[in-house]
């Protein structure tokens, strides 16, 4: 038994390892032609800027959701966990395929800047934090960590809209927007099974 979970936490400090900043696959062979005569220049470099970072949002939740599965939720929880990790992955499917096919490189590295750098050490403390906890600790972290996750994923599908000229793109972020902003709404509704204490110094 013992070794059966010492198992389980190596396989959960691996994948936490790739969700705090390793989870950068190699891009993909482009599929046909690039379609780059509808995307302008000052878009396409928009875009390549920002899409890895919807990618690697969706693929670190599709990781975190198999974590979470040996953690321990509440059947309401792990309802919503699973559903997640289903949509994740047909998201992030739908977004590869398409900058596949326009030539998009969807690896994901931090800014080499100072945000850069506090963004990776948020990351890794955010990691440690999920890891160390237990129930029912690591659900209300869960729920916390998705809920300002999907905010601000909602926030940039919208921001990334007036740059999708191209349909196949416009479409992608109309998905993703809907399935984000449903499930930020799901959690905050979860988040009201806990009573909120403010602290003081």
């Amino acid at each position: 038994m013992r070794m059966q979970r010492t198992a389980w936490v190596a396989v959960g400090i691996a994948l936490l390892a790739l969700l705090v900043g390793c989870s950068q696959s190699p891009p993909r062979p482009p599929k046909g032609p690039a379609a780059s005569a509808h995307i302008s220049p000052v878009d396409r470099a928009v875009l390549a800027r920002f899409l890895p970072s919807l990618a690697r949002a969706h693929r670190d939740k599709t990781q975190l959701a198999f974590l979470a599965r040996f953690k321990g939720l509440s059947p309401p929880v792990a309802k919503f966990n699973q559903q997640m990790a289903l949509q994740q992955g047909r998201l992030l499917r739908q977004l590869q395929t398409w900058a596949d096919r326009h030539h998009l490189n969807l690896k994901y590295d931090y800014p080499k800047s100072v945000r850069g750098a506090a963004l990776r050490v948020q990351a890794g403390v955010d990691g440690h934090s999920l890891l160390a906890a237990g129930e029912p600790k690591f659900q209300r972290l869960y729920l916390v960590f998705m809920y300002s996750d999907f905010s601000w994923q909602v926030a940039l599908d919208k921001s990334l809209m007036r740059y999708a000229t191209n349909h196949g793109l416009k479409r992608y972020l109309i998905n993703a927007l809907a399935i984000n902003r449903s499930s930020m709404e799901r959690i905050e509704k979860l988040l009201g099974q806990y009573r909120w204490v403010p602290t003081h110094p």
